[in-house]
């Protein structure tokens, strides 16, 4: 069992244009007790190239990385769940490989985690931009100003 308390989930498939930069993004975090958890579900591009490299870059900052790639593709509900197979942190934290995220984002999701009473049946969300500015718009402003019942009830 790992001592990291997060585990950060990336699905890809054939990312390789973005997924230097998302995996950059957490590797700068300024919270260190979590593990990277990635799943390659069957890239025919440089996806697995970038992994390896980033995986060096991550064990050398003292940060878990466990990765799995699979040749063929099975969706990215099966991605989600082996990468999320692959972790032992006790709190799951979503990115996908074309997300950037902010520095302190690992760190702020868990600290407000813990400050729920119960942290353990916790499900946080989080504001989010989009690049270029007002790419999606309508669904950015629409999962920007949900309520927290509302978190629970709507389907994407």
């Amino acid at each position: 069992m790992s001592s990291n308390k997060v585990a950060v989930i990336i699905p890809v498939k054939n990312g390789a244009s973005f997924l230097g930069e998302c995996l950059q993004s957490i590797l700068e975090q300024d919270f260190t007790n979590f593990q990277v958890c990635i799943f390659d579900d069957g890239s025919t591009d440089t996806t697995p190239e970038i992994i390896d490299k980033f995986s060096i870059r991550f064990i050398q900052r003292g940060i878990d990385f466990r990765h799995k790639r699979e040749h063929t593709s099975r969706g990215v509900g099966y991605a989600k769940n082996q990468a999320v197979e692959l972790s032992d942190a006790p709190f799951i934290c979503f990115c996908d490989a074309d997300d950037l995220a902010l520095r302190d984002r690992v760190r702020i999701q868990y600290e407000e985690c813990l400050r729920m009473p119960e942290p353990e049946n916790c499900l946080l969300g989080s504001f989010f931009c989009r690049v270029p500015d007002g790419s999606t718009s309508r669904f950015t402003s629409w999962a920007c100003k949900l309520n927290e019942s509302q978190l629970y009830t709507q389907n994407l």
